[in-house]
């Protein structure tokens, strides 16, 4: 796995997960929603391999009476569930409605449904301004895994140093809970993409429904800012991360770094090293030999890559060109990378890039790539 043999669109798409029988890619598309205040939606879809046969699994389910947007599916290794996140259409969006997509979480909680899409269980309920991202399965099937937003937890009353807030007025301890947005540009720092932790629980399938149970959480050692788990490492002992150590990055928690830790969040293992530039998205592949991941050229979301390189860190390969003015990939429009992932037989990626002129907004213009390892 030396270099990249051939490399095709696919369709429109983001977030792209391989089923384990190696037929269909889940993943979420955006589309035209009258319906909706924005005007758009978002919706879990499966396809083939090469693009062909998309099916929606989430549109007009009344299960899904409750939600909005959704997506970032993820497989359970028995090919026979997804879990994937799902906004609560209970609670209002905020600004522009951007924090709100698959990807960024407000006000998502965790779902799960069959292969089909024709039964679904709602895993967390949660309250305004928490959020959910990246849920996914471990390798054996027997834990569940998410990102959780819980800056209305760690802020119940706002944080006392917020500017135009006097501490020690009562009742003006600053903003609560969560911002969501800008404001944590202005207010947090170390924490300008939220505060979040890792989640972790049993799951059992008793008579085909999910349960849950022993949930724990495991928090970012200190000096530390998660800017995403990935999940599960194979063999299901270790977790895989995007974390920004503050000390490195000006005490800003933008720029991460790929770590393994144990589960209990200890015990960490760097594995990329690149201050004030964004590593994120790791992925291993089948035999746990290689990692995927996407690297910025600053700052998150702007002109990434795809990089590939062994279990331990070595041997980082370049795998993508879209911000070579000199390769016929070239892309002047280059934004991010939206996830990818591996066939099951190792040989194939596939994976979203999004290309627009204006970074952020409501809108994840990602196309589908297929990429063919030598």
């Amino acid at each position: 796995m030396a270099g990249v043999r051939s490399l095709e669109k696919i369709g429109e798409g983001a977030f792209p997960k391989w089923s384990p029988d190696g037929e269909v890619i889940a993943f979420t598309k955006e589309e035209k929603d009258p319906e909706d205040p924005l005007g758009i939606t978002y919706h879990i879809y499966t396809c083939r391999p090469d693009g062909s046969d998309v099916r929606c699994l989430t549109r007009g389910k009344p299960d899904l009476s409750g939600t909005g947007w959704k997506g970032q599916p993820s497989w359970h290794p028995s090919g026979k569930y997804l879990v994937f996140t799902a906004e609560n259409a209970a609670y209002p969006r905020i600004g522009s409605g951007v924090t709100a997509r698959p990807g960024l979480g407000r006000n998502h909680d965790v779902w799960i449904m069959t292969r089909d899409g024709e039964r679904f269980w709602r895993i967390t309920d949660y309250p305004e301004n928490w959020g959910v991202i990246r849920p996914s399965f471990s390798h054996d099937g027997g834990l569940l895994f998410w990102n959780e937003e819980f800056s209305m937890e760690k802020y119940p009353r706002g944080k006392p140093t917020d500017p135009d807030e006097d501490p020690d007025t009562p009742g003006h301890q600053g903003h609560p809970g969560s911002y969501w947005g800008y404001e944590n540009f202005r207010y947090r720092q170390g924490e300008e993409l939220g505060a979040w932790r890792v989640k972790l629980a049993d799951i059992s399938f008793e008579g085909g429904e999910p349960r849950i149970s022993n949930i724990r959480t495991v928090n970012p050692p200190d000096g530390f800012t998660l800017i995403e788990g990935a999940g599960l490492a194979p063999g299901d002992e270790r977790l895989v991360y995007s974390y920004a150590c503050l000390e490195e990055n000006g005490n800003r928690g933008l720029w991460g770094d790929i770590y393994l830790s144990d589960l209990a969040g200890t015990s960490l293992t760097r594995l990329t090293s690149t201050p004030f530039v964004h590593d994120e998205n790791p992925e291993f592949s089948p035999d746990g030999g290689k990692i995927l991941w996407n690297a910025s050229q600053g700052d998150p979301g702007e002109g990434e890559e795809l990089w590939l390189m062994d279990a331990d860190g070595g041997n980082k390969v370049r795998l993508t060109y879209f911000t070579d003015p000199a390769h016929e990939e070239y892309d002047p429009l280059a934004r991010q990378i939206t996830e990818s992932t591996w066939s099951p037989d190792g040989r194939r990626i596939v994976f979203g890039h999004v290309s627009q002129e204006e970074r952020g907004g409501i809108h994840i213009p990602s196309t589908l790539y297929l990429l063919i390892l030598e």
